[in-house]
């Protein structure tokens, strides 16, 4: 009488295993490249983290991307314009020590950058300069 029973159970749990097996129609993924356009204008930054710590180094930090492929910054010193090129949302700047910027959010009143200088891993939150 019990081997009739455990029958029934082994075939439903099959049963439930079987229909659980994935979906015929994915949701299709969003393409979330950022365009070089979304990236012109002046930014500021607005807060700015070195190795997940809020750091004031970076205070009155401002980087310009200009339509003719040029980035400008006045984070390491006195500033100085060099070509930049986007690439799968990672923004390549020219510099005698080549630099790239991780773009992971670009609205028109957000820029989020993250880029490794020197060992350290810095996250700059930056909005539109005036």
């Amino acid at each position: 009488m019990r081997t009739p029973f455990y029958t029934l159970i082994i075939c439903a749990f099959a049963l439930i295993l079987h229909s659980c097996k994935g979906d015929s129609n994915p949701i299709p993924k969003v393409d979330t490249s950022i365009s070089e356009v979304d990236l012109h204008g002046k930014w500021e930054i607005a807060k700015a983290y070195r190795d997940g710590q809020i750091t004031r180094l970076l205070d009155n930090g401002k980087v310009t991307m200009s339509e003719e492929g040029t980035f400008t910054t006045n984070i390491f010193g006195d500033p100085k314009a060099y070509p930049f090129e986007l690439r799968n949302n990672t923004v390549r700047v020219a510099t005698p020590r080549p630099t790239k910027y991780l773009v992971s959010e670009v609205t028109s009143d957000t820029l989020k950058l993250s880029t490794k200088f020197r060992n350290f891993e810095f996250r700059l939150i930056m909005t539109p300069a005036e």
